[in-house]
């Protein structure tokens, strides 16, 4: 797929003379036949079509304006994306949300109930966690915890999690 021209199918790769130099092209065939030669110091034009089996993507004509159509209707879809993940972020940005009460001494007596060391990114993780639980905003990120073995690998979520069920 050519980022100007549109989708074209590889057709190998050739050398040939431009104005008295040899050079290397990569050749692109589109429809009807059309040939693209891209010097190889423009590959950065060139990405791999990913809209499903290359054999039966349909080619765009050399000239044509359906690619120019595409990339615009494409472009309006971002925008329209854009904008609406915006008025999300808006709206949930204005609601307050529910801010933890933080007793230290509460939670050194939860934490020392854990019977495994925390590593200095499981803590700066637990840290960062606790800090926005306490913050009257309502949370857009995550935490996740996996335990392949007897040890959790992060404890952010568990941890947070057993902690507002107690806080509550």
């Amino acid at each position: 797929m050519h980022l100007e021209h549109g989708v074209g199918r590889y057709a190998g790769m050739t050398t040939l003379e431009a104005g008295g130099i040899k050079g290397e092209y990569l050749m692109l065939t589109y429809a009807n036949d059309a040939k693209l030669y891209v010097p190889v110091s423009s590959l950065h034009l060139i990405s791999r079509y990913a809209g499903g089996a290359e054999e039966s993507a349909p080619l765009h004509k050399l000239g044509g304006d359906a690619w120019s159509r595409a990339r615009q209707k494409a472009a309006e879809k971002v925008r329209d994306v854009a904008a609406e993940l915006l008025d999300i972020y808006a709206q949930r940005a204005a609601k307050e949300g529910f801010a933890f009460k933080h007793d230290r001494e509460q939670y050194q007596l939860f934490c020392d109930s854990f019977p495994f060391e925390t590593t200095p990114d499981q803590a700066q993780a637990i840290n960062a966690v606790l800090s926005d639980m306490c913050q009257p905003l309502r949370w857009t990120g995550w935490c996740a915890a996996t335990s392949a073995s007897a040890k959790p690998k992060w404890r952010c979520a568990p941890r947070s999690w057993r902690w507002k069920t107690i806080n509550r």
